[in-house]
């Protein structure tokens, strides 16, 4: 967990709780993984293209992008 806060705070400049405290601050946030070839790309594109969730799950040539709300309680939760 110590290396997960310390490179999340190398590459957004905060520490995840400080985000978490500025989520009502910005409409979005942009994170990008990295990895370690080698990494079939196309090939997860392609297994999540086929599983998409409409208006939630987004898949293009390059790219997967998935909406997501913060904060907000599970249905049928108290």
């Amino acid at each position: 967990m110590r290396r997960f806060n310390a490179l999340f705070k190398s590459r957004y400049g905060l520490s995840p709780r400080s985000l978490r405290g500025n989520a009502g601050a910005a409409p979005g946030l942009h994170c990008q993984l990295e990895f370690r070839p080698p990494f079939a790309w196309p090939n997860l594109l392609a297994y999540l293209r086929l599983r998409a969730i409409p208006g939630v799950e987004m898949v293009d040539a390059t790219h997967y992008r998935r909406t997501v709300a913060i904060g907000t309680p599970k249905v049928g939760s108290p």
